[in-house]
């Protein structure tokens, strides 16, 4: 009886002991939580903070970026187009009449240069853009978007302008030289001299 007395009060000290470290085990934890949950209020805190120095309507930046995609977007669309369009006249004036690619190639400049228009009123509106350092309102993101607008659809409607008008330019210009160099090949074949009336 001794003995089992004893083994008893053994056990019931392990069971106390393993209580003990369950409750500061679970201390612990709501310990942590609370240091998360203080952690997040604050973290929350500062975020509201940063967020009350914005100035202006919190909606505006989305159409001053809007008008800043649409001018990129659009002008290099007709840059591309131009330039595909006009490179197949340079193409064939290449394989016709090789020494005239390089006075063909003036419409694929003029229609890659439309692209960097597009890219420089995309760098000003984007840098126009701060609402932390200065107040923008709707007002500001309307007018950004009307002229990343106007600047976009202009070189959109330029580069299919310059496309189709350089790549008939250049045909044409083949066809000339081509005509003009067989014309002239035929008249001195048959030494046909036409003699110049003095007026």
């Amino acid at each position: 009886p001794y003995g089992y007395g004893r083994r008893t009060s053994e056990g019931n000290r392990e069971q106390i002991s393993r209580e003990g470290e369950k409750s500061q085990r679970k201390k612990e934890k709501e310990k942590e939580t609370e240091e998360g949950g203080r952690e997040g209020k604050g973290r929350g805190d500062r975020e509201s903070l940063e967020m009350s120095t914005f100035s202006g309507d919190e909606t505006a930046p989305f159409f001053g970026f809007l008008g800043a995609a649409a001018a990129l977007v659009f002008s290099c669309m007709g840059a591309a187009y131009g330039t595909a369009k006009s490179g197949v006249g340079v193409a064939s004036m290449g394989v016709m009449r090789p020494e005239l690619v390089m006075k063909s190639i003036v419409p694929v400049v003029m229609a890659g240069v439309l692209g960097i228009y597009g890219l420089i009123i995309a760098v000003i509106i984007s840098t126009g853009i701060n609402p932390k350092a200065k107040s923008y309102y709707l007002f500001d993101g309307y007018a950004h978007l009307s002229s990343g607008l106007a600047c976009g659809l202009a070189g959109l409607s330029a580069g299919m302008a310059i496309g189709i008008v350089g790549d008939a330019g250049v045909r044409l210009t083949n066809q000339f030289m081509a005509s003009l160099s067989l014309s002239l090949s035929f008249s001195f074949s048959h030494f046909v001299i036409y003699p110049i009336p003095l007026v």
